[in-house]
């Protein structure tokens, strides 16, 4: 059976967890609690089974010059029971917004008029592709906004074909996400911990920093 404190670091990207973390450190003088905070609340909308990041903000102009090619990674990629398919291109047309000049596609034209406002993260990843982290298992990206976050950024670009990071070897992940957060909630994720079972935990765990490019 499931703790309270397990089940809010295992739903929804461990979000329950960090709102509980940051009401933690806000009501008591926790030593995690070392600079004042830039965010007062946080709003996570997770919509799992939403389109592809390629077809909403995450343009792949070689997606579309490639369009009904026979698909080649050039690697061992993972696929559903019927292989791999030809290249596709996005559903929807893309065009620029902002000055920042950032690309949506039109199912998201709304999001142009705070484009500037926004960060956008590209080469977030997971390790498996069970359920909720499969969701981050390749480069799904990740929007944020607000609370001091540095608008109209790209932080971490995939690659030509939004499969993986661009920079394998320093792709983001939740940890680091959480990591940033925090510290936008004024907390410092490695000063945070939790008792269980005789042991501190961190919520990001031995992992996660801060991801500079996205604080304003």
């Amino acid at each position: 059976m499931l703790t309270r404190r397990q089940l809010l670091a295992t739903t929804g990207q461990g979000f329950g967890a960090l709102a509980f973390a940051s009401l933690e450190a806000a009501e008591t003088s926790h030593r995690s609690q070392v600079v004042a905070p830039k965010a007062k609340r946080v709003v996570q909308l997770f919509m799992g089974g939403a389109a592809s990041h390629i077809d909403l903000f995450d343009y792949k102009p070689a997606l579309i010059k490639h369009h009904g090619e026979e698909s080649n990674f050039g690697e061992q990629v993972e696929a559903f029971q019927n292989g791999l398919g030809p290249w596709k291109k996005p559903v929807w047309d893309f065009k620029p917004y902002g000055q920042s000049g950032k690309r949506l596609s039109e199912v998201v034209a709304p999001l142009g008029a705070c484009v500037d406002d926004m960060a956008f993260v590209h080469n977030m990843v997971g390790k498996t592709g069970v359920h909720s982290q499969g969701t981050l298992l390749q480069a799904t990206g990740f929007n944020l906004c607000g609370g001091g976050i540095q608008g109209g950024v790209i932080a971490g670009e995939s690659d030509q074909w939004g499969y993986k990071p661009l920079d394998r070897a320093n792709p983001t992940t939740c940890y680091d996400i959480h990591a940033t957060m925090m510290h936008l909630l004024g907390i410092d994720h490695e000063k945070l911990t939790v008792r269980h079972n005789g042991i501190d935990r961190r919520l990001t765990d031995v992992h996660g920093h801060v991801i500079r490019d996205l604080v304003g």
